[in-house]
Parts: C-alpha cells; sequence; structure tokens
C-alpha cells in the first residue's frame, strides 16, 4: 500500500481548518502541494508565492478556485484585517534568519481579522533527530531548513500570536514506523487517535499550531 507522505500534515490541516470554517483565507506560501487545492475545496483562498517566475505554473498547478499572488511572507500586499484565517505550512522554517521569521509572523498578524486563526506548520526537532546527532539547521536539497524544538516554536510565535492549540503530526512511537508506514491512506485514522494527546509533541515530525492574534 502507498504512503503518501504528506496526507498526515493534510488531514491535520484540513481538521483545523474546518473546526473554525473561515470564510476567507490567506495561504502564505503555497508551493506545489496538494494541500492548498484541498483547503481551496473548504472555502475561498488566495495562496501567495514568492517569486514572480512561479506565479504561472503555480496557475497552472491549481485550480480557479485558488487566486495566486507573488509576495514575501514578510511584505503582504494586502489591507489590515483583510483574511478571516491564515494558512502557512512549512515555510517560516526556509527562511534563513531569525529577523525575516518574526517579521513574517508579524506581517501575517497584520492582515488577519481580529478573532481570526492562523494555522502554521513547521518541521519539529523532536529527541529523535537529536539522538541520531542530525543537525537542527542546514541545507537540504539546495533549500535551507531550521527544524524547531517545541519551546522553541512556542518562543517564537509568543510576540504576535496565542496559542490556542498545539499538536504533533507525523506521530509514531518506539518500533512502529514499518507498522505506520505500512497503513496507507489508513494512517490518518491512528494521526487522529494520536495528534490532541501530549505524547504527540515528543514522538510528531511536524507540529502544527492553532493561533489568534495577541
Amino acid at each position: 500500500m502507498n504512503f503518501d507522505a504528506r496526507l498526515p500534515e493534510t488531514d491535520a490541516v484540513l481538521a483545523a481548518v474546518r473546526a473554525y470554517k473561515p470564510n476567507r483565507i490567506l495561504n502564505v506560501g503555497c508551493g506545489t502541494g496538494v494541500m492548498t487545492e484541498k483547503v481551496a475545496d473548504v472555502c475561498p483562498l488566495v495562496a501567495t508565492v514568492a517569486s514572480i517566475d512561479r506565479i504561472e505554473p503555480a496557475r497552472g498547478h491549481y485550480s480557479d478556485k485558488v487566486q495566486i499572488v507573488q509576495a514575501h511572507p514578510y511584505c503582504l500586499p494586502f489591507p489590515q484585517a483583510s483574511f478571516d484565517a491564515l494558512l502557512c505550512t512549512q515555510l517560516i522554517e526556509h527562511l534563513d534568519n531569525e529577523d525575516d521569521r518574526n517579521a513574517a509572523l508579524k506581517e501575517m498578524a497584520r492582515v488577519i481579522r481580529p478573532g481570526g486563526r492562523l494555522i502554521m506548520t513547521v518541521r519539529h526537532q523532536n529527541f529523535r533527530f537529536d539522538n541520531f546527532g542530525w543537525a537542527k539547521e542546514g541545507i537540504s536539497e539546495g533549500v535551507f531548513y531550521h527544524r524547531y524544538y517545541l519551546d522553541e516554536f512556542r518562543k517564537q510565535l509568543a510576540p504576535c500570536w496565542h496559542i490556542e492549540c498545539m499538536w504533533g503530526v507525523w506521530t509514531y512511537l518506539p518500533k512502529t514506523y514499518r507498522i505506520y508506514t505500512s497503513l496507507g491512506r489508513f494512517v490518518i485514522y491512528w494521526e487522529r487517535a494520536l495528534r490532541t494527546l501530549p505524547i504527540s509533541l515528543r514522538y510528531g515530525k511536524v507540529l502544527l499550531a492553532v493561533c489568534s492574534p495577541t
């Protein structure tokens, strides 16, 4: 059975979006994955790409339900309080300095409406990565990455965002990796059982935060 590595994260993001029921959502840094398209099935969506030369490829990838705009995450071309919700998945970890990451979080807080929600995911530097001696920050396939410790992620969010809830995603327990990946699409039931439990914040490979502006 084929295993979709993004399925656990996509399912968790969709659960968070459906729980809030936004009328208009901004996807900051949409990439070319399936998540943006799936969220667009739930509510109207505007998505940003950082580079002007990625607009046409992105438009070709997504349906007419997605409006594509060129923008850097720390300089969004929208008025204050424009969106009910923001989605930002595995983006800020690829900004290569802390000032840019802080600026992006501040800019996202500017464009969200009072009472809105930010749904954000980042890679988690959980204890397994430390035990294996894998670098917390570096270059992978030509792209900068910065994995977050749980407390570090909370601290980064704190100046602009109040954390409503935090989940671990891609959560497999000791000696269960082969079972986990053998589940294929049924892995979402495993994830749904574990992601809201404290254990997910120890073992999850991805952290998901749902936040409101401070």
